[in-house]
């Protein structure tokens, strides 16, 4: 793996996704499952495989600013896990998300001992330590929520960076609508749990 590199996880896209990836320099993975979380598996191994020394995920729906992207990776000098949250920085978010994550901080704090700020960020740095953590063992469902008890599990050093984020630009989120109940009811036992099943 070269130095820097820009890797896409297509997870089955019918748009021009792999073309504009490419042509902006990036190797696209195909994901071979389906959802978020087959997703970032797919990254980590790729990452782990190819010798990375860290990593840098945010998504692809225009929330997460690439320019935050040294502030966020530089956190890494002292964590195994950074996580950009958007508290305290007057992002903008609808309501239910506002509650949802207020929700699942308290759920994480009584049910895993973990605290955190903003508990679906996914604008985060992984050292190779998280890679490893993550790869094989993030669960299908509620893969936000299953990440932070799996850090809290592994021992990793976990940091928060605070980074202002826009609403997103295009494509549905998994926290809207029916979805995003059944989504956040997934986390919600997780959290309060401590453990996946």
């Amino acid at each position: 793996m070269p130095e820097s590199a820009l890797v896409v996880v297509d997870g089955h896209s019918t748009d021009d996704t792999c073309g504009i990836a490419r042509q902006l320099g990036a190797t696209v993975l195909q994901q071979k499952g389906r959802g978020y979380a087959d997703a970032l598996r797919t990254g980590y191994r790729h990452a782990l495989d190819g010798g990375a020394p860290w990593v840098i995920q945010l998504d692809a729906d225009g929330q997460h600013p690439p320019e935050s992207l040294p502030q966020v990776a530089e956190a890494l000098r002292d964590a195994d896990w950074v996580v950009a949250t958007r508290h305290g920085t007057g992002s903008p978010g609808p309501l239910r998300r506002r509650l949802g994550a207020a929700m699942l901080r308290s759920a994480l704090r009584w049910g895993a001992g973990i605290t955190v700020t903003d508990p679906t960020s996914g604008l985060q740095a992984l050292s190779v330590a998280a890679l490893r953590c993550f790869v094989d063992h993030l669960p299908d469902q509620a893969p936000d929520t299953g990440a932070r008890v799996l850090a809290a599990r592994a021992g990793l050093r976990y940091a928060e960076v605070p980074v202002w984020m826009p609403e997103r630009a295009e494509g549905d989120s998994m926290h809207d609508g029916w979805t995003g109940v059944r989504n956040g009811i997934r986390s919600l036992r997780v959290a309060s749990m401590g453990r996946f099943a």
